[in-house]
């Protein structure tokens, strides 16, 4: 059941990638492997063959209408490709037509100028022939125009024509393979990090000793002092205490207070209260009236 269970929410995450990442648009042109070189490049994120190239060509543009002759035929682009002309959104008297062309039909050379900056880069401009021959593989199609009489001129201009061959995109292909792997060994091969030791302790300076041992001993001695007042004040008012009992209830002896070293009195004998035969002394006469 756990494993059901992992294998659905596995499944789930796996949807959920793929419908939050675009589909891969598909090449327009006829070869079988395009696709699958296609998948490759983008999934090993390839720095110049990964996607496609979007192009766009205007019916009314004699430079676009001639790369678009070209893409055609080179790449065998199918009729209902070709034909699939759409009105602009802001003039209905102009039409437009997309074809997508995966990158690895040009050559390195090429994508390496179109990367560096995409927006500006115009697919439909010619080149010149010094420039097609850097970055094409092969100036196979020349772009004639009003003002050129002659190919063979130093003015002569070249369309830009994906016809890089299969056999090409296959080296590149194997090439990148191992790049890969020789990357994969090294990373392996890496040791490992070394742990971030923790940062030191901050550091305590001799003033600052000083100063806490000073600031330490003046409370010490603020307590000290706080304490024989707190005691003082106690004593005092419990002689307060003592005082005010004495006044409240005087002794029958408040007057005369005997000295500590004064000897106690004896109480009288028997024989004082009595006669000295130790009889008892008469009763005094009675009084006359």
């Amino acid at each position: 059941m756990l494993n059901q269970t992992s294998g659905s929410v596995a499944g789930s995450a796996g949807n959920n990638a793929a419908a939050a990442t675009p589909p891969l648009p598909r090449c327009f042109c006829n070869w079988k492997s395009c696709r699958m070189w296609q998948k490759e490049f983008a999934s090993t994120n390839h720095p110049l063959y990964n996607g496609v190239i979007k192009m766009k060509f205007w019916k009314d543009v004699p430079k676009s209408m001639a790369l678009k002759s070209a893409v055609e035929l080179t790449l065998r682009v199918p009729t209902e490709k070709r034909e699939d002309w759409k009105p602009a959104p802001d003039d209905a008297s102009r039409e437009y037509c997309r074809f997508y062309v995966a990158r690895h039909h040009y050559t390195p050379q090429l994508l390496e100028m179109y990367t560096q900056d995409r927006k500006a880069w115009d697919w439909s401009e010619p080149l010149g022939a010094d420039e097609a021959k850097r970055l094409l593989h092969e100036r196979t199609d020349p772009y004639y125009s009003e003002d050129e009489d002659s190919v063979d001129s130093d003015d002569a201009r070249y369309v830009q024509t994906p016809n890089v061959p299969k056999d090409k995109v296959r080296e590149a292909s194997m090439r990148w393979k191992k790049e890969l792997q020789v990357m994969h060994e090294q990373e392996a091969a890496a040791p490992a990090p070394a742990p971030v030791p923790p940062p030191p302790p901050p550091a305590v300076t001799k003033d600052h000793g000083a100063s806490s041992s000073a600031q330490h001993g003046t409370a010490t001695r603020a307590g000290s002092q706080h304490t024989q007042s707190t005691l003082a004040t106690t004593v005092t008012e419990l002689n307060h205490a003592m005082d005010s009992m004495s006044v409240s209830h005087p002794s029958p002896n408040a007057g005369h207070r005997p000295a500590m070293n004064d000897a106690p009195t004896a109480p009288p004998s028997s024989s004082s209260r009595r006669g000295g035969n130790g009889a008892a002394a008469p009763a005094p006469p009675p009084q006359p009236a």
